[in-house]
């Protein structure tokens, strides 16, 4: 069990943490009070403004926060990997939901000739993470972070690619002409 003390419980802390621990099957509890995250085991994880000795990231308050607004976004350093900072605020736990949710796309203001977000504006192709799983990575290294990377239970699934052969079939014999 992870303590997770917050300044407050909102959708989107319950959202992110869920994906960093509910998914590894890693059980966790929000706390609003600094007592109790004192008295509790580790490993813990102090994700608000209060001031204790265990492991602390700091918020750029966009969990906390309700809509959205316009953040200016950099790359920078947590522990040995790379993720985003909100306004000079280093933060992967904001990280994971700003790509999950695809906050950009909301405060974004540019869009293509069909009225769409412009991939050319994302930060996965901005920062070069567009062929990683940049989430599962921030929370694996959150997890080293608070002590905890051995509570990641072992998944025995496999991924098989697999080939659908109608599909190779499917235009040998056409002709190409429009009836």
């Amino acid at each position: 069990m992870v303590t997770i003390l917050v300044d407050k419980i909102t959708t989107r802390i319950e959202y992110t943490f869920d994906f960093i621990f509910k998914s590894r099957e890693i059980d966790y509890s929000l706390v609003l009070n600094v007592d109790e995250f004192n008295q509790a085991s580790i490993p813990k994880l102090n994700y608000s403004a209060f001031s204790t000795e265990k492991s602390t990231i700091t918020s750029c308050g966009i969990l906390i926060e309700e809509g959205v607004r316009a953040l200016e976004i950099s790359k920078d350093k947590f522990n040995l990997i790379e993720c985003l900072s909100f306004d000079g605020v280093q933060d992967p736990i904001a990280s994971i939901f700003y790509i999950l949710t695809r906050y950009e796309e909301y405060i974004c203001k540019t869009k293509d000739e069909h009225g769409r977000f412009p991939s050319q504006e994302s930060a996965l192709i901005k920062f070069n993470w567009i062929e990683q799983c940049v989430c599962d990575r921030w929370a694996v290294e959150i997890l080293k972070f608070i002590d905890a990377e051995n509570l990641i239970v072992e998944s025995d699934s496999k991924l098989i690619p697999t080939f659908d052969i109608d599909n190779t079939y499917a235009y040998k014999l056409k002709t190409g002409k429009v009836r």
